[in-house]
């Protein structure tokens, strides 16, 4: 996550918007803010107008001066004097082949079914979830949290329902997973129980950070 970027977002929100939401999409942002390829609002699964009316709810101040034809994210980088070479168009927006859609919508729905509320930003919310499931790391990782307790603090206010049902504190993708197994009475375990279960920390163990950069630690 690029601090820098994080900060400069959170110093130019809206407040009149909740600042929880304001902290939990820039961090998502700074986090994909300086990937080398792709556009900013495929890294998050969010359509470009979806991610224009996000930028322009809480961070509208930060779009002051953004020439139309200047990548978001050489604007960003900018704005806190880092050099950013856009390769926005390389060819990783496909979608299709790199991110699983259906899984995604899927994921999508569950979150939605599951959101204790109602509105635009929510729904940017559960987007940008489902998308960081498809990740190779930690959830909490894959969104640019500063770690497991940050993603709880997350699904326990949004999404109470889903938070209360991992009364195991499985992690947060496999249990998102096994919550569409069970909906569609398919299992993917070969175990009858997950105490008997060879995976057994694969589900259920440490989350703890190795070489990541927390937030919370940098200047």
């Amino acid at each position: 996550m690029s601090v820098s970027i994080y900060m400069n977002l959170m110093n130019h929100r809206d407040e009149q918007e909740q600042i929880d939401e304001a902290h939990f999409f820039a961090q998502c942002i700074s986090h994909h803010a300086q990937d080398s390829q792709g556009e900013l609002s495929a890294a998050l699964g969010l359509s470009q107008t979806q991610f224009r009316m996000l930028l322009n709810r809480y961070f509208a101040k930060v779009m002051d001066n953004k020439p139309l034809d200047r990548c978001i994210k050489v604007h960003l980088n900018r704005a806190v004097n880092e050099t950013f070479l856009c390769q926005c168009h390389s060819g990783k927006n496909n979608t299709s082949s790199l991110i699983r859609v259906q899984e995604v919508l899927d994921m999508q729905t569950l979150l939605l079914d599951h959101c204790a509320h109602h509105g635009e930003q929510f729904h940017w919310m559960a987007v940008i979830i489902a998308t960081a499931c498809m990740g190779n790391n930690h959830l909490w990782q894959d969104l640019g949290l500063s770690n497991r307790d940050e993603l709880n603090q997350v699904i326990s206010h949004y999404f109470p329902i889903l938070f209360n049902k991992n009364t195991a504190n499985m992690k947060w993708k496999k249990f998102f997973y096994k919550q569409l197994c069970d909906m569609s009475a398919v299992s993917l375990c070969l175990a009858p129980t997950c105490d008997v279960c060879f995976d057994y920390e694969a589900c259920f163990g440490s989350e703890e950070p190795v070489q990541w950069k927390l937030l919370s630690n940098q200047n």
